[in-house]
């Protein structure tokens, strides 16, 4: 028996294909989901938990690492006893990284690493 590759049809009607045995089989093309640019990297990732042990000293109690499941990227929300809402959040953007504070919605700025942006947070909050 010889086997060889189906190319699936992007035209949303599935292609038939001879299964074994003579019968016909239904190959359904399923799109690959979006990618979304703006992810946080593991280096990113490590770099914003190792941070937030020394945030104590900015008043920050817990920082809470976000990936929602729509079309929209990573963020790092920075809380403190001392308000409701995130006091600051970055999320990666382009090539950089957006600092802002969701309790104000004041944007602080964008930097051009994650280092650079959790320094601005230390300078805000200083």
């Amino acid at each position: 028996m010889v086997v060889q590759p189906i190319r699936a049809r992007h035209s949303g009607v599935p292609a038939q294909t001879p299964a074994a045995g003579g019968r016909t089989g239904v190959v359904v093309a399923f799109r690959p989901a979006r990618a979304v640019a703006d992810r946080f990297t593991w280096r990113d990732r490590i770099n914003l938990l190792e941070w937030a042990e020394t945030a104590g000293a900015l008043g920050i109690c817990r920082v809470s690492l976000e990936r929602p499941e729509a079309e929209m990227g990573d963020f790092a929300l920075f809380y403190d006893a001392t308000t409701e809402w995130a006091r600051w959040a970055v999320a990666r953007d382009g090539g950089g990284y957006l600092l802002w504070s969701p309790n104000s919605g004041e944007t602080v700025g964008l930097f051009p690493s994650l280092a650079a942006a959790l320094a601005g947070i230390r300078d805000a909050a200083a």
